[in-house]
């Protein structure tokens, strides 16, 4: 942590509201849901001065595990960045937010 950047250290309440966010229900629900569970979880405790350096391994096997089921996540993806873009009212392009969460 510096002074600049200060980590805010989460409440373990904190932690397990967000935890159960009804928005991680697809991702807990899918094939790689242990993976991005012990990724995200790891991200919101993380203290370090460059948030979430520690979970780097952990999200790399989340990559791994997207990779694998590639089939399951690009039609979870699209689906999603559909109703996205219904939620906008149809006029954004969305392009970019499918880049940003379609699995590589």
């Amino acid at each position: 942590m510096t002074e600049n950047n200060p980590q805010k250290v989460l409440s373990e309440e904190e932690i397990q509201e967000a935890l159960s966010c009804p928005c991680l229900d697809s991702m807990k629900n899918s094939p790689c849901s242990t993976q991005f569970m012990t990724s995200f979880e790891c991200f919101i405790r993380s203290t370090n001065e460059v948030k979430g350096e520690e979970c780097v391994e952990m999200f790399s096997n989340m990559q791994k595990c997207f990779e694998e089921n590639k089939e399951h996540y690009d039609k979870m993806f699209s689906e999603e960045g559909d109703q996205v873009h219904s939620m906008l009212g149809g006029v954004s392009d969305d392009s970019n937010l499918k880049t940003i969460i379609t699995p590589k």
